[in-house]
Parts: C-alpha cells; sequence; structure tokens
C-alpha cells in the first residue's frame, strides 16, 4: 500500500462520517418525529438540487416564519434566491412563498421565535445577538402538493 492512500485528512473522514450519519439517522430521526422541527426543502442556488434542511416555523401576528438561528446559511441563501419551497409534514407537503422580513418586524420576529424556542436556539443567538444577523422570512402559502 502506498502512504498516500493511507494517509487522508482527518477532516475529511470526520465529514464523511457526519454525512453517513446524517444520510442514516436523518430520516429516522424525522419519522420518528424526535425533532420539534419540520424538514423544509429548498433548492441550490448553483444546481437547483433539492435539498432537506430541518427547520422550525413559528406563529406570530397571524402568520408563519422561518429564521435562521444560526445565522445567515446556505439555506437561507437558496430560500432568498428560490422565493419559496415546500414544509414537509405529517399531512404532506406544503408549499410556499417565502417572503424575507426586516427592519422593526424582524426585530419582533426574532424575539419571539427566542422566546417560543427558548433553550434550541440560546446558543446561537448569544453568538449572534443581532436581530439583522438572522435571515427571517414570512411563509405564505402556495397550495398543496
Amino acid at each position: 500500500m502506498s502512504t498516500q492512500s493511507q494517509t487522508r485528512p482527518p477532516a475529511s473522514d470526520a465529514r464523511r462520517r457526519s454525512s453517513l450519519a446524517n444520510r442514516m439517522l436523518g430520516p429516522a430521526i424525522l419519522k420518528l418525529r424526535l425533532l420539534p422541527s419540520l424538514p423544509g426543502r429548498d433548492r441550490g442556488r448553483d444546481g437547483g438540487a433539492s435539498r432537506l434542511v430541518p427547520v422550525r416555523p413559528i406563529e406570530y401576528d397571524g402568520a408563519r416564519y422561518v429564521g435562521a438561528s444560526r445565522g445567515p446559511g446556505q439555506w437561507a441563501q437558496n430560500l432568498r434566491a428560490a422565493g419559496g419551497g415546500e414544509l414537509l409534514g405529517r399531512r404532506g407537503r406544503k408549499r410556499f412563498r417565502a417572503v424575507e422580513v426586516h427592519g422593526i418586524e424582524r426585530e419582533r420576529v426574532v424575539s419571539a421565535y427566542r422566546r417560543q424556542l427558548g433553550q434550541a436556539v440560546k446558543a446561537y443567538f448569544e453568538k449572534l445577538p443581532s436581530a439583522a444577523d438572522h435571515p427571517t422570512f414570512r411563509i405564505e402559502p402556495c397550495g398543496q402538493m
């Protein structure tokens, strides 16, 4: 065996194990409803591939919202670019249009998000305390699939 095939960066091993665990455990966890979240589907910006992303919609002031508790990430950028997605739940798929909110509306929704989800998102908001650091979208139904 060559030394090149034996030496592999530890990061790639960790990434592969993490990816494998996500592929194997993710569907089981979602099927058993162990996560207080709904899987959302978004389309990638580059290839347009559909991806499942766990999101936690909240109700606030008569509307539903999703927020990026960990800050601006790939799913938020994809949702912004696509303008919508779909939520997968026990009663099927529900397509939605995503409207990004800003200013005072975002501040109020982020505050409600922190209150409603409590400890589940506390650490993320300690790292990024400003509401401006958390892309937030009002989700409006488009019909069912």
